[in-house]
Formats: C-alpha cells, structure tokens, sequence
C-alpha cells in the first residue's frame, strides 16, 4: 500500500521493506521468507498454510485500502503491465525477486549487528522491486487491490514456483 501512495518510484522501493522489516521483527510467517529456509522445505504442508495465510491477510488489507480510488487505480496499471510479461518472464522474476528476500532474510540473520541487517533487508528488497521481479504475496495484494478476477491472474502460479526457486537457490548456495 505505501508503495501504490508513494509519488516517487524509488523511494517506494525503500519504504516497500518495511513490509519484510516487520515480518522479520516481529517473527510472523511470508512464504517467500520461509521458502529460503531449509527447515520449511522439508515440510510443505507449513509452507502452504503459510502461502495460504498470506492470501488471506493480502485479501483483508486490500479490503481496508479499497476506498482509496487512487491506489485502486495504480493496483490496476500494474497489473495491465503484468498481463504483457509471458509465463517464463514471471519465472525468472520470481526466480529473481526469490532469491533478493533470501538475501534479506538470511542476511538480516547473520548481520553482526541490527543496523547492518536492516540496511541488507532495505538494500534486497528495494532491488528485487526497481528490478521488478515478482513477489507472490505482494501481486496477490494487488490482485486484490485492483478487484482483478483470479481467473485472469494466471501469472501467480509461475511467480509462486519462482520463488521457490530462488529460495531453494539461496538453500543450496
């Protein structure tokens, strides 16, 4: 949301990762977050809860955000470029913007002190939105957001395997 109010492109990407930011904070469950997580690979039945959870939650937020006209409309402009990316473009941004949040994520971890992890997790997650890679859980607030039908929203699947792969990248790596 702060993303669709904010004027500048750029500085939109910065205050989008106070969205991961809290969720690292306060330990609450993002798929993407826990598909880089070995430990949740091994049980995928977590990993679709928590998939479903984040639906759920994005779906609840867009409804509070939809009197706002404004960013209703700006939902809506992303998505129609959206539309105009192929199957594999989604892929290998999901691929892509998967692997930013595992840097975050782990890197926020393993950080010597919070400032530095903050300043990864702003760093990561600003690249994976100026790169415009896709994140499942943000294009599902969209989704929701814009009121756009889930039958035109084909585009979640190949981001949602992205993802997963990038986190399965960051696992192995």
């Amino acid at each position: 949301y702060v993303y669709l109010k904010c004027p500048n492109r750029i500085l939109g990407a910065f205050l989008f990762s106070s969205g991961l930011l809290s969720v690292i904070i306060f330990h609450a469950d993002l798929y993407t977050g826990k598909a880089c997580q070995l430990k949740c690979l091994k049980s995928p039945l977590y990993l679709i809860k928590v998939l479903f959870e984040n639906i759920v939650g994005t779906g609840r937020f867009a409804g509070m955000t939809f009197h706002d006209k404004k960013a209703v409309s700006i939902a809506q402009k992303i998505l129609e470029v959206k539309f105009s990316k192929s199957f594999l473009d989604f892929l290998i941004d999901g691929i892509i913007c998967g692997i930013c949040i595992a840097i975050a994520v782990k890197g926020y971890k393993r950080a010597e002190s919070s400032y530095v992890g903050i300043a990864i997790v702003i760093m990561a997650v600003a690249v994976f939105i100026i790169t415009g890679s896709e994140h499942v859980v943000a294009d599902m607030y969209y989704i929701c957001a814009a009121n756009c039908k889930l039958t035109d929203c084909w585009f979640i699947i190949p981001v949602l395997i992205g993802n997963t792969i990038g986190g399965i990248i960051m696992c192995l790596v």
